[in-house]
């Protein structure tokens, strides 16, 4: 990011993984994380009876504790649904105040199955008003209110149906300072090792019980991510399910079609062709001069 102030706030209905998207913004852009449910629950446990007034408080308690960590200098992503304008404009104006660029993030997940599985699956120790039937969900989608014409350019959508790999990784697409670098060489995002190993399931015991490492899964079976508290990133694989061979390294690039067009320019070792694949990624194989193969890729929205 930028010297900029970054707010970055999430809205969605419940269950399609507004929680899971914030958690790896705040990891992999150092930001503070803050999140409307758990106040709201805590409120209820001290006695507060669930209306809209509680929730209403809720909000506004997750904003005092946003705007200091914005006025101490810290980046915040803000984990709420944020589906009506009066929600919606309390963090416009919190910007606004702070001097804070705003990102909106909506998440959604086209797969009404997968949706509602996640839903009833769930468990986030909370009471159970917070936690919806699929009626309600239905009847939050209709009162959601459109998004104004003074959002539209800082609004990303996110499909978490396709793969959780790209509800990961919107954390590049809220970086401010990407694209092509000044020096015309192609600008590298991240920079994520590939291991390749028998078993991924039994992988946990080492990298999560030994070392401390968290598990992101991204709904592949074939691979998996672990990420240490500092935001640094270790994949493991059995296989790459569509290349020739598992690459060495994966590699986020702003612009993978340059970086394609260039690689050919070079003649460098192609291994596998420029291809959009059906989990979210638009990537290549290339071998460098000692032979590793790296995936260089970009995260389609």
């Amino acid at each position: 990011m930028t010297s900029t102030l970054s707010l970055v706030a999430l809205a969605g209905l419940p269950g399609v993984g507004k929680s899971t998207v914030a958690r790896a913004v705040a990891a992999r852009e150092h930001a503070v994380i803050v999140s409307v449910d758990p106040v709201e629950d805590a409120l209820h446990r001290a006695g507060l009876a669930a209306s809209h007034q509680t929730g209403l408080a809720a909000y506004l308690v997750a904003e005092v504790v946003a705007r200091d960590a914005l006025r101490l200098g810290h980046d915040v992503v803000v984990d709420a649904a944020n589906y009506v304008e009066d929600a919606r404009r309390l963090w416009r104006n919190l910007a606004r105040e702070c001097a804070a660029d705003l990102t909106w993030v909506e998440v959604v997940c086209s797969d009404e199955v997968a949706h509602r599985g996640r839903l009833a699956s769930r468990d986030r120790g909370f009471g159970s008003v917070l936690e919806p039937t699929w009626e309600q969900v239905l009847g939050r989608r209709d009162a959601t209110e459109p998004w104004p014409t003074v959002d539209r350019d800082r609004l990303l959508r996110v499909d978490t149906a396709a793969a959780w790999e790209i509800a990961l990784d919107v954390a590049r697409e809220v970086t401010k300072d990407e694209g092509e670098a000044d020096d015309g060489h192609m600008r590298v995002a991240r920079i994520i090792p590939d291991l390749v190993v028998g078993d991924i399931e039994a992988t946990e015991r080492f990298y999560g019980d030994f070392l401390g490492l968290t598990r992101e899964r991204l709904g592949l079976d074939w691979v998996t991510r672990y990420v240490a508290p500092s935001g640094a990133l270790l994949q493991v694989l059995t296989h790459d399910v569509a290349g020739p061979m598992a690459p060495a390294v994966s590699i986020t690039v702003a612009d993978v079609d340059a970086a394609y067009d260039d690689a050919v320019r070079l003649g460098l070792d192609i291994v596998h062709p420029l291809t959009s694949e059906p989990w979210g990624v638009r990537r290549f194989f290339v071998r460098d001069p000692d032979g590793n193969v790296l995936n260089i890729l970009h995260h389609r929205q």
